[in-house]
């Protein structure tokens, strides 16, 4: 039986924490948090909570519209920076970044983050 390691896995997630991206989220699609790197616990279950709740209403919205029958990213530009949000292996993995990022370097890094954990992350899912 595969376990979830979470030391490890915030050390993934805290390696995209540079250049601007302040913060990197790991939940599921209600909301619950599974790993952060970058923010207090308070501060990283609540945004968890938020962007949960983001990433839900752009996918009901988006089902109407799409050729495709899932959502593959959603950016959200905020005063101070940007958030994305992309789902890998059945949960929500959540880049925070700065105003100065651009949106090249974010996707890019959530790519990367995306590639490195999907298999691990599906194995613990099948077992």
């Amino acid at each position: 039986m595969a376990m979830l390691r979470i030391h490890a896995l915030v050390k993934v997630l805290s390696q995209a924490n540079t250049g601007g991206v302040v913060s990197t989220l790991l939940l599921n699609s209600e909301g619950v948090l599974m790993a952060y790197a970058g923010y207090a616990e308070r501060e990283a279950k609540t945004t968890a909570a938020l962007l949960s709740s983001v990433w839900g209403l752009n996918e009901q919205e988006g089902k109407g519209g799409l050729h495709e029958d899932r959502l593959r990213q959603v950016i959200v530009e905020l005063e101070e920076g940007c958030v994305l949000i992309t789902p890998v292996a059945g949960l929500l993995l959540c880049l925070c970044a700065s105003k100065e990022v651009d949106a090249g370097m974010i996707r890019a890094k959530a790519h990367a983050l995306t590639l490195h954990l999907e298999g691990p992350l599906l194995q613990i899912g099948n077992s």
